[in-house]
């Protein structure tokens, strides 16, 4: 996306400029929740430490849901030649998460609904 570098997976999800505008959103979102680093490891692998496993779900579709709209955003740069901005990936992630809370909403006794309601109130916000 920012053509500084050879797109490794590394790069495209942590080392570029683009992505990391895009994780310094989400970082500040998730600091909302706790104060635990958000590592590379846990953006790349999921690795989600005992410290956050009550936050498990919530970070796990958040960042998988990031990590989904910059690597669209690449195929749609490379092959189809359509530019983007920061802002309108980060746009993407939000509707994801509002889509997952309506969807969870309707579940009857969803454990996931109140935290993401709280995530969804938290990103309107920003």
């Amino acid at each position: 996306m920012c053509h500084e570098r050879p797109d490794t997976l590394k790069h495209l999800l942590l080392e570029c400029r683009f992505a990391q505008t895009i994780w310094s959103f989400i970082n500040n979102i998730i600091r909302k929740f706790t104060s635990y680093p958000i590592t590379p490891d846990i953006k790349l692998h999921l690795a989600i430490p005992r410290e956050l496993q009550l936050l498990e779900n919530l970070l796990t579709f958040l960042i998988t849901a990031t990590r989904h709209a910059i690597w669209k955003t690449r195929n749609q740069t490379y092959y189809e030649k359509r530019l983007t901005t920061p802002d309108r990936v980060i746009k993407s992630i939000i509707r994801s998460i509002k889509y997952k809370n309506t969807m969870e909403s309707r579940k009857t006794r969803s454990i996931h609904a109140d935290t993401l309601q709280m995530l969804v109130a938290e990103i309107e916000k920003s």
